[in-house]
């Protein structure tokens, strides 16, 4: 249908090629640029193939899609389809029930997914407990919520079966009941909360159709299960659980005999007269809107806001698959905490070198405790749209993330000089060790986290490891600075280990751009390797499996220094355990694996560069730093990348003033630690000590190593000079 100013006009789309041909009882559904049409019966047979049209490419043809599954669903007519937008099952084409060939009604859910090499396979969904699982059923509808597969209606080969509405958490393989409608053939749509049914059959006449329209306050329905109302709530920001009365029907009817029915829902009729008479034609816009939360996982908290009407307009900016709209409104207590952090944190123009904070030790393990929940629910690897600024390496250096926010914009709402409505922030890893503000870094990060779910993003760098920042600088400041006992299950430091197992590997923007903190290895050879990392990962530097391997290539390996070196070598430099596990791959690793995977490039950090920023290899590795002068002796600059909507790159540059050469910014030591550090290392190598106490923190022969030398070394061995 083609849409004009005044009506609208159906035109015949001119196809080149074979198509599915004449079917009935199929499935149709929109996987963006993709129509997608499923099984049915051809008047001859049943089948359970799949075709695919491109409404983007011409000339506009059909194709029929094979699949690469060793197990296939059964053929099928008057089964249903929808796609999933949240969650594992993300871009998945989901198909439920239906009737077979031998008239069996059927259950089973699959999902159709398409891999970056042009694969398509299909995945059948696990049910947690088949005794939980829906009658089979034909000439139903579904729909998704956020995560929650809705199996509304439909009829069984038994005409006195009472159908529930069935809900089904793709997250967690579990079947939730509730009452259901006895409708079938119908059709149904949702509008934030609130599902309407329109037509069909309704079971108490079935060979009569009915144009009622049925309205379901799914927020009411769901509230006896407070876990699908909170993944709700977490998800999408429009699903709330509004108010209700105790008498309040969770349907409502439109049809016959209702008020609402002639003045609004019908239609082919008009108004009543009287209803004319009362609208106001005088309409205003309000400066502002009214938002509400209503959340509780534990206690009963409501929260009512204001936002500036022009904030709603921003969002435009970021429409894509993938995202959500910033929330405004928050649970009481998560706005006090994140609230808290970000007031004491975010201080762009008052921050100094001598500048102390004083973080409540109780408000900090709530902070590590909520914003863990949210990286548990994200994939190991991030879908993300342009336009968005990313960040590299900023170890501990809290006033050079402040210079970059002051110069660049930071990730907050307009009303306070900040651009969050308008970019999306992705950061790259290593937020921790040798600088002075690890936890305040990682506390600021972790409240804009909280507050901006779907607009800040943080990867792991090869420092969120245990094994690592208990040498280099993490431990020694929680000791310092809340008097942490390390092996404590309640410090700070072991929650903050804890929660870096969570967070997500890597990302990739606008389809084509992948984004890591290390590189890719020698054993990485899809996208969907990373996408099938299970976590909590607990970082292995001997891998047993290979899995453990690709943790390792993600975080620690680093592209050849020159153009010329094509094949892959040991990186001596980051084997902490000798090892031969991590790699510098080659020039010939780098194309295959981009031309394989249909990526642009990469863009990573771990290695700090002279200018911030420096692209390699023809512009297929881009390596991002976002500290000054690294360790006080390398005078690098600190970059930002922004990646555009046309997905254009611009870098933004601090240079470090002059003063700072012998700034006091990084942890140090005097000749007198150095001496005792190489004295524990040559005892422990004589077998006479397996561990050595440094500064109060147990560390290996290893871990000693790693920390009497510059683990982060400079990509282009060039010093400033002023």
């Amino acid at each position: 249908m083609r849409l004009g100013e005044e009506k609208a006009s159906w035109i015949q789309v001119p196809i080149v090629g074979p198509s599915p041909g004449r079917r009935y009882g199929h499935t149709l559904v929109f996987v963006k640029p993709f129509l997608m049409v499923c099984g049915g019966n051809t008047g001859n047979e049943t089948v359970n193939d799949v075709w695919s049209f491109n409404v983007e490419k011409a000339p506009f043809c059909w194709n029929k899609i094979e699949t690469v599954s060793h197990e296939l669903p059964l053929v099928r007519v008057y089964h249903s389809a929808s796609l999933c937008s949240h969650g594992s099952a993300n871009g998945m084409m989901v198909i439920f029930g239906g009737r077979t060939a031998d008239q069996s009604a059927l259950n089973d859910a699959w999902g159709l997914r398409k891999h970056r090499d042009g694969r398509w396979d299909w995945l059948r969904a696990p049910y947690k407990n088949e005794k939980d699982a829906p009658i089979g059923r034909y000439q139903h509808s579904t729909l998704f919520l956020a995560t929650l597969l809705l199996v509304i209606g439909g009829r069984t080969n038994n005409i006195n079966d009472r159908l529930d509405l069935d809900v089904y958490d793709t997250e967690t393989s579990e079947w939730y009941k509730f009452p259901g409608v006895g409708r079938f053939r119908h059709t149904n749509w949702l509008l934030e909360s609130t599902l309407f049914i329109h037509g069909g059959f309704d079971q108490t006449s079935p060979n009569i159709p009915t144009d009622e329209l049925l309205k379901l306050n799914l927020g009411k329905v769901l509230q006896t299960f407070p876990n699908l109302i909170k993944t709700l709530n977490n998800n999408i920001t429009e699903i709330l659980m509004p108010p209700f009365k105790e008498n309040e029907s969770n349907v409502i009817k439109y049809g016959p005999g209702s008020t609402n029915y002639k003045t609004t829902m019908h239609p082919s009729k008009k108004p009543s007269e009287k209803s004319t008479q009362n609208r106001n034609t005088n309409i205003r816009l309000a400066p502002q809107a009214m938002i509400a939360w209503s959340y509780g996982p534990d206690e009963d908290n409501k929260f009512i806001r204001k936002m500036s009407i022009d904030k709603l307009q921003e969002e435009s900016k970021k429409l894509g698959i993938g995202f959500q709209n910033i929330k405004t409104g928050y649970p009481l207590y998560l706005e006090e905490l994140f609230t808290f952090f970000i007031n004491a944190l975010l201080i762009p123009k008052d921050f100094t070198i001598d500048t102390k904070f004083d973080l409540p030790k109780d408000l900090t393990i709530k902070l590590i405790e909520e914003v863990q929940k949210v990286f548990e629910r994200e994939p190991s690897l991030l879908r993300l749209r342009a336009p968005l600024k990313i960040f590299g390496n900023i170890n501990g250096q809290f006033g050079d993330l402040m210079k970059l926010f002051e110069h660049f914009g930071m990730p907050c709402d307009s009303i306070n000089q900040g651009d969050i409505e308008g970019f999306t922030y992705l950061f790259l890893g290593d937020y921790i060790d040798f600088g002075k503000y690890n936890v305040e870094v990682l506390c600021l990060l972790f409240s804009l986290k909280l507050k901006y779910p779907d607009s800040i993003f943080l990867l792991r760098g090869h420092h969120e490891d245990k094994f690592v920042n208990k040498a280099l600088g993490l431990a020694e400041e929680c000791i310092s600075k809340f008097n942490d006992n390390l092996n404590d299950s309640n410090s700070i430091y072991y929650r903050l280990n804890v929660l870096f197992e969570y967070l997500p590997l890597a990302a990739l923007v606008e389809d084509n751009i992948l984004c890591v903190h290390g590189g890719i290895g020698s054993s990485l050879t899809s996208l969907a390797e990373i996408d099938s990392l299970e976590r909590p990962i607990e970082i292995s530097h001997i891998p047993t499996t290979l899995y453990e391997k690709i943790v390792i290539d993600l975080i620690l390996s680093d592209p050849v220094v020159q153009e010329y070196e094509l094949k892959n070598q040991i990186n001596f430099e980051r084997d902490y355990l000798n090892a031969g596990y991590v790699t510098k791959f080659g020039i010939e690793r780098l194309t295959k694996f981009l031309t394989e995977n249909n990526l642009k490039f990469i863009i990573r950090s771990h290695e700090n560069v002279i200018d911030g920023f420096e692209k390699f290899a023809n512009d297929k590795i881009v390596t991002i730093f976002s500290n000054m002068n690294y360790m006080g002796k390398n005078l690098n600059a600190a970059g930002v990348i922004i990646i555009k909507k046309n997905s254009d790159l611009v870098p933004k540059v601090v240079y470090p003033p002059q003063n700072l050469i012998n700034s006091t910014r990084w942890i140090g030591r005097t000749a007198v630690e150095e001496l005792y550090l190489a004295n524990a290392l040559e005892s422990i190598k004589k077998g006479s000590e397996k561990m050595v106490n440094v500064n109060g923190i147990s560390l290996d022969q290893f871990q000693l190593k790693l920390k009497k030398k510059n683990p982060t070394p400079q990509r282009i061995k060039v010093m400033r000079k002023f």
